[in-house]
């Protein structure tokens, strides 16, 4: 039932905030190169990267709990970036870190870029987006973003 409220509101602010950019949108009919980027981005079906830091925490936490429910859905989020290396595993893991609004518990969404590129500063603020998927690590399962890329905040 949390889970469901949750991803209620989170649509209810989406859609809110959408509502609001068209409203508030200048009409641009001299620029017709500014509507054909705008035409090409791809929509997030979960946008975290604006409001509340407790609701994008409470919804990654969401995705990273349940993936198979997220799977294939393209997320958008706001936090900094993380890199950590495991000797075990021999890899290196790139995240996305979100905090709660009173900055004691963090939450990291790892990813992996679409594109092999350069990777921001370390503890630098970034926007993510990618679509949600699963990949096997010895007997589990991790949740991540898939083909994702990212823009320095």
């Amino acid at each position: 039932m949390k889970k469901i409220f949750i991803l209620f509101l989170l649509l209810i602010l989406c859609d809110c905030s959408l509502k609001v950019q068209d409203e508030t949108r200048p009409a641009d009919t001299e620029n017709k190169e500014t509507e054909k980027t705008e035409v090409k981005q791809e929509k997030a079906d979960i946008d975290l990267s604006f409001g509340s830091e407790t609701i994008a925490y409470a919804a990654i936490s969401n995705i990273l709990e349940d993936p198979e429910e997220y799977m294939g859905q393209r997320v958008k989020m706001l936090g900094s970036y993380k890199q950590f290396y495991s000797k075990t595993c021999d890899t290196t893991y790139y995240v996305c870190m979100v905090t709660d609004a009173t900055a004691c518990c963090q939450q990291g969404m790892e990813f992996k870029l679409k594109d092999e590129g350069s990777l921001p500063l370390d503890g630098q603020q970034i926007i993510l987006e990618g679509i949600v998927d699963v990949y096997p690590e010895g007997e589990y399962w991790y949740a991540y973003l898939k083909d994702a890329a990212y823009k320095v905040y």
